[in-house]
């Protein structure tokens, strides 16, 4: 049985939805999935290798700024995803 995270981002691939669009609060899917703890929907965005890991919101956290707060397990999948990242520039 597929989670739901993954059938959602299964559906959203096959439709070339925006990983990286924003609500109002200029917010992604990557910041609420860290905000609220979802391992498997960060886990799910990272894998598209799509997903802009340095966004920042209308604050300025970024996903990561977001995931300190939250569990150790979602903040190490960022460090991963964000290492992953070679040729993007960290702003800090």
């Amino acid at each position: 049985m597929r989670s739901i995270a993954g059938d959602a981002t299964s559906w959203a691939q096959t439709r070339k939805l925006d990983v990286n669009a924003r609500d109002s609060c200029k917010r992604t899917a990557l910041h609420w999935a860290t905000e609220f703890g979802h391992e498997e929907a960060v886990r799910q965005l990272l894998d598209t290798e799509q997903v802009d890991v340095y966004s920042q919101d209308r604050a300025g956290d970024t996903p990561r700024d977001l995931a300190e707060f939250v569990r150790a397990g979602t903040l190490a999948l960022l460090k991963v995803g964000t290492s992953l990242r070679k040729n993007a520039l960290d702003p800090r």
